[in-house]
């Protein structure tokens, strides 16, 4: 047994295990004779690790993103560092360098070195192997999930409201005068399948009979955004503004939509997505969805802090989006 099955078997939090370990005082005496008795019958042998718990030496946390060269992926991770470190515990940075599944080895080396919780950075860690492996190996970690919802008792999910925020792009083009709005999806993660669906439903609710239509994918980047609106024009669809789903796949489209002739946002008015700093790294700067990088940050370190603290926390907390006006639209 580890020192998070006598916690669990015993019914009281790691920390107080550890304080047991290392005689020290504030533990009840009834909780540290049931404490005891589970250490004995297991033939508990504590480390280094277990008792650096109360020192707060070992107090780490693993942070795992699946490509950290994605602006809002690396704004969060720094966020989530420095709201870690002002709370007193070291951060380890993992990046899983474009596999979703890679998360489990490295999660595998951070059990190894004793971390305390694990924030996964990312909608493409909803994935049924990944919940599989979290429940059947590491049940006894937390585990904040950062836009993505798995379903086992030590997962916990800070979301961004991604509905909210197609809504407010929908309706700050329906003011503009625009009736013939595209939206590109560029990412096929439990994020970017949310607002195509948010996208089609809002859609339809305003009386677009064709939403789905209306709908066309892409791979997420310059590229993509440039390579899409290509097809758009070749699909001969009558439209005058295009939301995307990320900065830098809106800026791609944008760069294509001039290279054409086309003015921005005169002929068409265009919405990105993350508020990265791409946004304002073109010409026109961007209009953008506001992914509130800083509160998801702030709100999940402190949701895991109030988890090892032994609180009573919500399974799952909704923060709703921003939208950001600029001269695209």
């Amino acid at each position: 047994m580890n020192i998070y099955d006598i916690a669990k078997e015993a019914g009281v939090s790691i920390s107080t295990v550890s304080r047991v370990l290392n005689n020290k005082p504030n533990v009840r005496i009834e909780t540290r004779k049931r404490v005891e008795a589970v250490l004995k019958k297991s033939d508990y042998a504590p480390s280094s690790i277990a008792r650096g718990l109360v020192s707060k030496s070992l107090d780490t946390v693993g942070i795992l993103t699946i490509d950290i060269r994605v602006p809002h992926y690396a704004e969060t991770a720094y966020i989530l560092e420095r709201e870690l470190f002002k709370l007193g515990y070291n951060a380890i940075l993992c990046n899983t360098g474009g596999k979703a599944e890679n998360g489990i080895d490295y999660i595998t080396t951070l059990m190894q070195t004793g971390v305390r919780g694990v924030v996964l950075i990312g909608s493409v860690f909803q994935n049924k192997y990944i919940e599989t492996s979290l429940i059947n190996s590491f049940s006894h970690i937390p585990f904040i999930v950062m836009n993505a919802q798995l379903s086992a008792d030590n997962i916990y999910s800070v979301l961004l409201n991604q509905k909210h925020g197609m809504a407010l792009c929908l309706d700050h083009l329906a003011e503009k005068g625009h009736t013939d709005i595209l939206y590109v999806q560029d990412a096929e993660t439990f994020s970017g399948t949310n607002k195509a669906s948010a996208f089609i439903e809002l859609s339809e609710k305003r009386g677009i009979a064709d939403a789905a239509e209306r709908l066309f994918k892409t791979k997420r980047g310059v590229e993509g955004g440039r390579e899409v609106i290509d097809r758009i024009l070749e699909s001969k669809r009558k439209f005058s503004a295009i939301v995307f789903g990320d900065d830098n796949s809106a800026v791609g489209g944008m760069q294509r939509l001039q290279e054409l002739h086309r003015r921005i946002p005169d002929d068409v008015a265009i919405i990105g997505w993350n508020n990265t700093k791409s946004s304002t790294l073109c010409v026109p700067y961007l209009t953008t969805v506001d992914n509130q990088n800083e509160m998801l940050g702030i709100i999940s370190v402190k949701l895991l802090e109030n988890i090892l603290a032994g609180g009573k926390v919500s399974r799952s907390i909704s923060i709703d989006s921003g939208l950001i006006v600029r001269d695209s639209t």
